[in-house]
Parts: structure tokens; sequence; C-alpha cells
């Protein structure tokens, strides 16, 4: 896979495994998402940061406000305080937002009428992100549905064949 992939740890703390473990489960955790032609396009930076991110938050990828143009490069955070394990199942839940948006099922742009960010899934325009739910955005149902899985796929081998069944079955309740 020629996905360019960029680590970035906190100052002094340089991790040179993790830092490979989290390229690893990028490459494999996109092959699984979408096809190696697409992964190829794409420029991710993976920030791992103990300050960035808010109490609650995770990690996140930031998106283009571009609506339905491709794009191609991401940046995505994750929290340092985190474990090995759930800095994994993170990345691995941000990794569904790029495919997602580079598939364009989630797309986002300001509109110039009233000034503010709209976000359109699957082709429906559902209006201000911030006016629907954190758990109800169906973009967020289906990473989280899926982050899981994917790590599991990453982390125990001999699982993924049995995990890539339960990953396409819920691609087509999703």
């Amino acid at each position: 896979m020629k996905t360019k992939i960029n680590v970035s740890l906190p100052r002094n703390s340089f991790n040179y495994e993790l830092s490979e473990k989290l390229s690893s489960a990028t490459k494999f955790i996109l092959k699984e998402l979408m096809s190696v032609k697409m992964a190829n396009t794409l420029k991710i930076k993976i920030h791992v940061r103990k300050t960035t991110l808010g109490a609650r938050t995770l990690g996140q990828v930031e998106h283009d406000t571009n609506g339905s143009k491709s794009q191609k490069e991401f940046l995505i955070e994750l929290r340092d305080d985190q474990s090995e394990q759930e800095k994994i199942t993170t990345l691995a839940h941000e990794l569904v937002h790029v495919q997602q948006n580079v598939s364009k099922r989630l797309q986002y742009r300001f509109w110039t009428s009233d000034r503010k960010l709209h976000v359109r899934w699957e082709n429906k325009e559902l209006g201000e992100p911030s006016q629907i739910p954190y758990r109800e955005r169906p973009w967020e149902v289906e990473a989280f549905a899926k982050e899981q899985i994917l790590a599991d796929m990453f982390n125990i081998p001999h699982l993924t064949k049995f995990k890539r069944e339960e990953l396409n079955q819920l691609k087509e309740r999703v």
C-alpha cells in the first residue's frame, strides 16, 4: 500500500514501536474499508497529543468544508493518555470517518445564506451537525459500530476472517 502516513508523537516521548503500530494499523484498517487504489491516493497525518483535544474527546479527524469536492489529506488527532489498544480503537473510529468522507457519503459545507456549517449524509441534507445529538449522528453510529471490529481484526489476526464476516453483515444493516 502506498498511502502516505506520518505519525507524530508528543515531544520527548518518541516511541518507535507505537509509531510503527499506528502506521501499520492505519494501512490495515484502510484496506478493510476501501480499495487499495483509493487508499493509495490518501495522505494521513496522525498526531498523538496530550492537550489539544477536549476532556471528553478521544480523537478527531479534520474534514475540509468543501462539500462534494474530493479530499485526499487528513489529520487525525488521538489523545495521548489512552492505552495503546484504546488508541487503535479510536484510530479505527476516525478512519471510518475518513472512508465516509472519501466516498462522499459524509460532506461538510458552509452555507452562505446562514453562514453556518451544514452536513450531508448519503446525499441527504441534515442541517447543522451541532443540532443532532452526537450519538444519533448516522456517521457516528456507523463509526462506533465498526471501531471495535476493525481494531480486533488488526490486533487478533486469526480472528480476521470471522470479524470480516461480522463487518460485512454490519455493512448490510447500516
